[in-house]
């Protein structure tokens, strides 16, 4: 069985609205939200890389 929450501080987060858009997510086409969390995700790993370095 696969889930698509996260799991976070050991119970599943499973998000109805989009935290993007904040349209529920069974409504609509969520490409562009996703494009923009796929972007900010880079910005933040990016950013603590660089502070490690």
């Amino acid at each position: 069985m696969s889930s698509k929450g996260k799991l976070n501080a050991g119970y599943m987060e499973l998000h109805f609205f989009c935290d993007q858009c904040r349209k529920p997510r069974s409504a609509g086409n969520h490409e562009r939200c996703s494009k923009a969390r796929q972007l900010e995700h880079a910005r933040r790993n990016d950013h603590d890389s660089q502070a490690i370095a």
